[in-house]
């Protein structure tokens, strides 16, 4: 079923996809979408503990949505497909086709809490919103809920309503990735990646060949910017570590040190439990800004 699952998600932008291909998933790349598009061999992406938790908690959260709201959802495995642009697809959580609404069911830790304002607001990462956007694109539903479980304790409840500006910004960039890079075997700029896209491609490229690549002369621009950015990275670090020097020797053993205009550095002990990593503890500081 996963091997199906993936060779249907090849053929075509999912709700997933769509927040990368705008830059606005700091987790994912429009870089790795093409590639999950277009590579023969299926690119590997290793289960982490919030994606197994996650899994496991979906039909608890579904229970409690219905508890709360009444609404009865289904479970679908069908893949969704825009009737006029089939390559935008959807693999929704649930549904409610009497309503024609659907609910995404999400799971966030207790440290990322403030990235989701209080249950009823409009408040939600913006990935996630372009995800059921996407979806109420693709099945033609007005409207659509998130249920987000936040730190295994608190159940909240957004409700978003279709708008043709999301469906205009969907269609525009969902169609433009699909014809001008997937289909033309053409990959998307590397400018706008993160460092979890870095790691990806060192995974990607594991296995080391005794083969030896030319570089052109376009690449001596990329062996500068990254031979300046090392050393500023070095040299900022440096000071960093100066700074903070300073200010330890000033703190000494106290808790917190404070500014005249409110700000303030903290020092907290922090002992890590030994069940998440090997035990241990430290001093943790950090900045606090005033007001």
């Amino acid at each position: 079923m996963k091997d199906g699952f993936l060779k249907v998600r090849k053929t075509g932008i999912g709700g997933s996809d769509i927040g990368a291909i705008m830059g606005e998933n700091k987790n994912k790349s429009a870089y790795e979408v093409y590639l999950d598009k277009t590579e023969e061999v299926e690119i590997q992406c290793e289960d982490n503990e919030p994606i197994v938790w996650g899994n496991l908690l979906e039909d608890p959260i579904s229970t409690r949505y219905e508890q709360l709201t009444n609404k009865e959802q289904i479970f679908v495995t069908d893949t969704f497909r825009h009737p006029k642009y089939p390559f935008l697809i959807a693999h929704p959580d649930r549904i409610m086709p009497i309503e024609k609404k659907g609910l995404e069911i999400k799971t966030a830790g207790f440290m990322s809490r403030d990235l989701w304002g209080e249950s009823g607001s409009q408040q939600i990462p913006t990935h996630y919103y372009l995800q059921i956007a996407h979806y109420m694109l693709v099945l033609d539903y007005d409207s659509w809920d998130i249920a987000v479980l936040i730190g295994g304790q608190e159940l909240r409840i957004y409700t978003f309503e279709r708008l043709k500006e999301a469906d205009d910004i969907i269609l525009e960039n969902g169609i433009n990735f699909w014809e001008n890079h997937v289909l033309k075997r053409n990959p998307p700029t590397l400018e706008n990646i993160n460092s979890k896209t870095v790691e990806f491609l060192k995974k990607r490229y594991k296995l080391v060949s005794p083969e030896i690549v030319p570089f052109g002369d376009n690449l001596f621009q990329w062996r500068d910017i990254w031979l300046e950015a090392k050393e500023l990275v070095k040299r900022y670090q440096n000071q960093v570590d100066i700074a903070q020097a300073h200010l330890l020797e000033a703190m000494k053993e106290a808790g917190r040190g404070n500014f005249s205009d409110g700000s303030s550095f903290v020092r907290k002990l922090v002992k890590a439990k030994e069940y998440m990593v090997k035990e241990r503890e430290y001093v943790r500081f950090e900045f606090r800004k005033g007001g």
